[in-house]
């Protein structure tokens, strides 16, 4: 069953707190506001449109071009949905396969300088298109070994800068031989931030930051984690408890902090359910285990995004009814 993808919309309902496009975050306070939507949209792609250009399964990243173009990168069906500016089709490139241009698994886009479209996929790793959806060259990438420091693991999807560098999040790994155990719950995994150039062997470590609250091995219910957005020239990281997102460059460099603009709401009495873990053993016997444990409060941040543009949004983290954790939120 072919699905649609709603991506663009969801994009343009985060609230945005952003510094103005001509300053950065050490040249003052960032300025705070509230966007709306329109009640009518200026361009609709998808949605309940069942034509083959338009029907789209499973938006992976999307962006417009400087002559006012619209791409889509389409995960499920392998391609680059190419559309005028107001959302008529004009050309699909890429496709399923293994030959020069085609594509396996897209799990993100970049516009390059000049228009050029740079596509991030499982196989073959990095290809890019002109500006007119013409297949450039590819390369092939070892996504498995683009960052390994002892004792720790990727949790976090790979993301791809328009220089065709990686950044990604190594979280501890604890419990493997020759590392530390597992401390005493709860606790908050660490995060480093790494950036590493495919087949150079340069790994770059730009920041170790808290990640993921744990209890036991299981993730706390509303716990905090570590959030990240990825912008032209800098990483955007927050808790999503935290009051501040900071702002640092791809050297490591602390640019400045941005203020999160959502006080943390209590969580109501319906949201934190009473029941205990349960878990089933192969041979169908039930472990019962702790409670769940609550906060006080919902986290503050649900995630974060930067546009190419070079605004960051910021989303409130929504007023769930069950029980759900951060990192799943964080997805």
């Amino acid at each position: 069953m072919r699905r649609t993808s709603r991506t663009a919309a969801l994009l343009l309902t985060f609230l945005a707190a952003c510094a103005d496009p001509d300053t950065t975050p050490t040249e003052g306070p960032a300025q705070i506001r509230a966007w709306r939507i329109a009640d009518e949209p200026a361009v609709v792609i998808g949605g309940d449109d069942q034509r083959p250009d338009y029907l789209l399964e499973q938006v992976m990243a999307l962006t417009r071009l400087s002559d006012g173009r619209i791409v889509v990168a389409d995960g499920g069906r392998s391609e680059l949905l190419i559309y005028d500016a107001e959302g008529v089709h004009l050309a699909a490139v890429g496709g399923e396969g293994d030959g020069p241009g085609e594509l396996r698994g897209i799990m993100q886009m970049e516009r390059q300088a000049g228009d050029s479209l740079l596509v991030f996929s499982f196989r073959p790793g990095l290809t890019v298109f002109s500006p007119d959806g013409e297949y450039v060259r590819s390369e092939l990438v070892d996504i498995w070994g683009l960052a390994r420091v002892p004792c720790r693991i990727g949790v976090s999807n790979w993301y791809v800068l328009p220089d065709e560098s990686f950044l990604t999040v190594l979280e501890d790994n604890f419990g493997i031989s020759g590392c530390p155990p597992s401390p005493e719950e709860p606790w908050r995994m660490s995060g480093l931030i790494v950036r590493s150039e495919p087949g150079s062997g340069v790994l770059d470590s730009l920041a170790i930051l808290p990640a993921t609250e744990r209890n036991s091995p299981n993730y706390r219910v509303y716990g905090k984690s570590l959030v990240l957005a990825f912008g032209p020239d800098r990483v955007y990281a927050s808790d999503t408890g935290a009051g501040e997102i900071l702002a640092l460059g791809f050297d490591g460099d602390t640019l400045g902090t941005l203020p999160v603009p959502f006080e943390a709401r209590p969580i109501p009495p319906e949201a934190m359910t009473q029941d205990v873990r349960r878990f089933e053993r192969p041979d169908g016997t039930v472990q019962i285990g702790q409670a769940y444990e609550y906060p006080e409060t919902y986290p503050r941040v649900g995630r974060v995004l930067a546009d190419e543009d070079g605004f960051l949004w910021v989303m409130a983290y929504p007023p769930v009814t069950e029980p759900i954790n951060s990192w799943r939120m964080s997805r």
